[in-house]
Formats: structure tokens, C-alpha cells, sequence
């Protein structure tokens, strides 16, 4: 499951005005009145909404097709080079904003929108320790545990 954070505007004002109608259903004297429209509304929105944006999200990962080739990264003491079939691209430190680890996944921005994303069990641990031990050296900002996942 993916974890969403709302920071959109419309997503708050979406997410308060369903709020604001499940509130004033709650105060209605007929919580099952199919007239209270608001109620319904507001818990429409409410379920609806993210509801939605987690299957745009899986639709939009599936369909990318970059996600189906192999990617080579090479780890080095001045940055990653990042290699497919057609490209290579190599990037300094210099070019990176911050790091974030989970249990799964290994991400490195770019900036706030893009990251190079590294599933960690496609690495083996001596590798995951090298990246994980310069990633801390670099003293990038972010979250970094540590952890290799278990096998």
C-alpha cells in the first residue's frame, strides 16, 4: 500500500469541505435521510477521494515502462552512474537533495520530485553496506536506517 500525504491545496479544501458536510450531517436530526445530501457527500468525498488517488497511482506505476528494464548503478566516492540498455547518466553528489530509506526501499532525490528508487532486496548486503555506509560519509539529509531486509 502506498503511503499518501495530501500537501495539494484542492486535496485540503476537498478534505475539509467533506468534513465540514459529514459534521453537519452528524448534527442533522436523520443521519439516514437521503435528503441530507451534504452527509452523503461529505463521505463520498472522503472514501472516494483517496480511494482514487491510490489506483491512479498503481495505473501510472504499471504503465511506466522503465520499471520493466534491468538498471545498472554504480556507487563511487564522486556519484552514481546509472545505466540501462539505450542510456547512461552519471551524477555527482553535488546534484543530490536528500536521502529516505523503509524496510523495501532505497531512495536518493534529485530534488523534491525525483529520486533514483532502489528496491533493496535486488542488491546483495555487501553492496547494500557500502552504498548505505557512503550515503551516511556523504552526510546527505534524510532517513537512513541501516537495515538489509531478511530474507
Amino acid at each position: 500500500m502506498y503511503g499518501i500525504i495530501f500537501k495539494r491545496p484542492i486535496v485540503i479544501v476537498v478534505i475539509a469541505i467533506s468534513a465540514l458536510n459529514i459534521l453537519m450531517g452528524l448534527t442533522s436530526d436523520s443521519l439516514l435521510d437521503f435528503n441530507n445530501y451534504s452527509f452523503w457527500v461529505g463521505w463520498i468525498l472522503l472514501i472516494l477521494f483517496p480511494v482514487l488517488m491510490v489506483v491512479r497511482i498503481e495505473s501510472m506505476v504499471k504503465s511506466v515502462k522503465m520499471f520493466d528494464k534491468e538498471v545498472e548503478y554504480t556507487f563511487t566516492e564522486k556519484g552514481i552512474e546509472v545505466m540501462t540498455e539505450t542510456s547512461s547518466v552519471k551524477s555527482d553528489w553535488s546534484n543530490f537533495d536528500r536521502t529516505f530509506e523503509n524496510d523495501e526501499w532505497l531512495l536518493i532525490y534529485v530534488n523534491k520530485l525525483s529520486a533514483y528508487i532502489i528496491k533493496k532486496r535486488d542488491i546483495n548486503e555487501i553492496d547494500y553496506l557500502y552504498i548505505y555506509q557512503l550515503l551516511k560519509k556523504l552526510n546527505l539529509p534524510g532517513k537512513l536506517t541501516g537495515k538489509y531486509p531478511a530474507p
